[in-house]
């Protein structure tokens, strides 16, 4: 018995132990072998190019069952339906050797060529990642303090609600005498 992995068409990532290679399909959950086929073989993987991935599944399908993982190139534009059954051969023995989850996950990293973890960064107006614990603004930086809780630079232009006055304004009453003296009948006659 060999580990594998089934990719569930809604990407979930099952580790299953395979008893009969001659019946792989009934680990998708189909019923019979009926466009059952070998997908893909992704052979050269940094780090394991002693190993080999082998895909199988069924390119042909209802709609709304498509398989939604995102595989690396060049397959990355494939439409393939339902479950997809993964298993690792040795490429010395041409023997099939366990494929757990974790080492999937390490391989489809590889195929992609590595993923950087960028948590904790933002990108600054240049373009250049920078720590969120430190913002910066027209090349100045500003601690987290320096900002309101909408996230915007107290620089005296933004007042905080708390902060707001109210202003007495005053009337002037030569403006609303002008303003009736306009509207007076007198003034729309021409003789």
């Amino acid at each position: 018995m060999v580990f594998c992995v089934i990719v569930n068409k809604n990407t979930d990532l099952i580790c299953k132990k395979i008893k009969n290679f001659d019946k792989k399909y009934t680990l998708c959950n189909y019923k019979n072998d009926k466009d059952f086929e070998q997908l893909h073989t992704y052979k050269d993987i940094n780090g394991y190019k002693k190993y080999k991935v082998e895909l199988y599944g069924k390119k042909k399908g209802r709609a709304n069952s498509e398989n939604k993982y995102e595989f690396a190139p060049p397959i990355d534009n494939e439409l393939y339906f339902g479950n997809i059954l993964l298993l690792m051969k040795n490429k010395e023995t041409d023997e099939y050797e366990d494929l757990t989850k974790e080492v999937w996950e390490k391989m489809y990293e590889k195929l992609f060529g590595g993923f950087e973890d960028i948590g904790g960064l933002s990108i600054n107006q240049n373009g250049e990642y920078v720590d969120d614990e430190e913002r910066s603004v027209d090349s100045e930086s500003y601690d987290e303090e320096d900002y309101t809780q909408q996230g915007y630079l107290k620089d005296d232009f933004v007042i905080e609600d708390d902060e707001l006055v109210e202003e007495e304004y005053l009337y002037n009453d030569d403006i609303s005498y002008k303003i009736e003296d306009e509207t007076d009948s007198s003034f729309y006659d021409s003789d």
